[in-house]
């Protein structure tokens, strides 16, 4: 399965093909955010303390 993409299991077809589709956005999503930050994008505690300042997380 070697550069074939994401394999998702679940306890239906629905399930996995709801996963793969979640994988799907969440990989578009980072790939967005990469290009927009020229590739780096921080930490996760540097996330929240950025977005804190701006006021979009308690």
């Amino acid at each position: 399965l070697e550069n074939h993409g994401i394999v998702t299991v679940g306890s239906s077809l629905e399930a996995a093909c709801s996963l793969n589709e979640m994988v799907e956005e969440a990989a578009k999503i980072q790939l967005t955010v990469m290009t927009l930050s020229g590739g780096r994008v921080g930490s996760l505690a540097e996330l929240k303390e950025k977005f804190k300042m701006q006021g979009a997380v308690k």
